[in-house]
């Protein structure tokens, strides 16, 4: 009886330390993938916050070093000035305004979009066509600026070089790569 409850101890003790291991991997894999984003984020945004709220103590024309410390006057003067406070009023009233109109609205259009209704097909061309539009118009652009004739690239080029001939930008292969690696 003492080798079946030992044998069956140690298979749950075998699973659980297999459990452990994969919450251990994941648990890596997942830092792996967040850590770029958190080291952009911290560089681009909370960085230049602290470092604003820091010269916000100083009195500092913006060069050099920050050396006349003011303390709290800075903060004191911006938030006394009417016309900050008007500016605060009137982003929170822009935030207010667009949360009431705005969030109900693609709410609205996100539950259209997925529900079988009568006409669903017609609102998403319609919902989804800005955006299809936008990558047609971008590429009838580019291939007006590579056109082989009268393109925009071929003109600025023979307005360098008069004697320039212009090649076929998207009829040959290893031009047709390099423009598209241009582009995008």
């Amino acid at each position: 009886m003492e080798s079946i409850s030992t044998a069956l101890s140690g298979s749950a003790s075998v699973r659980r330390s297999g459990r452990i291991h994969l919450r251990r991997e994941r648990i890596i894999t997942i830092i792996a993938f967040l850590l770029p984003a958190a080291a952009i984020f911290i560089l681009l945004v909370i960085l230049p916050v602290v470092q604003a709220a820091y010269y916000g103590f100083y009195k500092w024309n913006g060069l050099g070093p920050a050396t006349n410390f003011v303390g709290l006057e800075n903060y004191i003067r911006i938030l006394s000035d009417e016309i900050f406070q008007k500016a605060i009023l009137h982003n929170i009233l822009l935030i207010a305004l667009s949360l009431i109109t705005q969030l109900p609205l693609a709410l609205f259009c996100a539950i259209l979009v997925g529900r079988h209704l009568r006409g669903r097909a017609v609102f998403r061309m319609i919902y989804f066509l800005p955006f299809v539009l936008s990558e047609v118009v971008t590429g009838l652009i580019w291939s007006f600026i590579y056109h082989p004739r009268a393109g925009l690239i071929n003109w600025l080029l023979h307005l360098v070089f008069p004697t320039w001939e212009p090649p076929s930008w998207l009829g040959t292969p290893n031009l047709l790569v390099l423009c598209s690696i241009f582009v995008v």
